[in-house]
């Protein structure tokens, strides 16, 4: 079943422009609770699936579908092509390589300062697309935006709460780098560079 699911997510196209600005309240979550059971994991897998699930939050919004089940898949693909283990996610980079391995363009940015990201951020949220900030501990998949320069994180932000520095699903930038301690990349779809 793992692989027909795969097969129909390389076949069928994603959506290339979302309806509006990421902004506001009443945003969709389109990540998995971490903090929950996930079928097919150990309890050691589960706790280092965040790149996992960052990954399928964004297939879950270009298909518009919170009940998108892709995890056994990417879990599949990220320890055969040892991008994913007991560790976690090797790095931005893979998490790069597993979207790519999975029909979905993005690119890395690496290397800028918060303020710089913090741009980057907020113009693909602007023009309806989320982003993936990778971190040294965790992956939060950012999916919208308020005025007052938080970002709704959902629950790649809830898992974080054990370690008792401000984490929730509404994180300022400063607030995901201290849980992550500190920013590592910046996965973008492609869409959000065009126009």
């Amino acid at each position: 079943m793992g692989t027909l699911l795969l097969a129909i997510l390389l076949a069928a196209p994603g959506a290339a422009e979302p309806a509006a600005p990421l902004t506001g309240e009443g945003l969709i979550d389109f990540s998995r609770a971490q903090l929950e059971p996930i079928r097919g994991f150990s309890e050691p897998e589960r706790r280092v699936a965040c790149g996992l699930i960052a990954a399928e939050a964004l297939m879950r919004f270009f298909y518009q579908d919170t009940g998108l089940d892709a995890i056994a898949d990417l879990k599949h693909v990220g320890r055969g092509r040892r991008l994913w283990s007991l560790d976690g996610m090797a790095g931005p980079q893979a998490e790069l390589v597993l979207l790519e391995h999975m029909g979905r363009d993005v690119q890395l940015e690496q290397g800028p300062s918060l303020r710089e990201l913090e741009g980057r951020i907020v113009d693909s949220l602007e023009r309806g697309f989320p982003v993936i900030l990778s971190t040294w501990r965790h992956y939060f998949f950012i999916q919208g935006h308020d005025r007052a320069g938080s970002y709704y994180v959902g629950n790649t932000g809830l898992i974080m709460a054990y370690r008792g520095l401000g984490a929730g699903p509404w994180m300022t930038l400063a607030e995901m780098a201290r849980n992550g301690d500190l920013v590592n990349g910046l996965i973008v779809p492609v869409e959000a560079y065009a126009n």
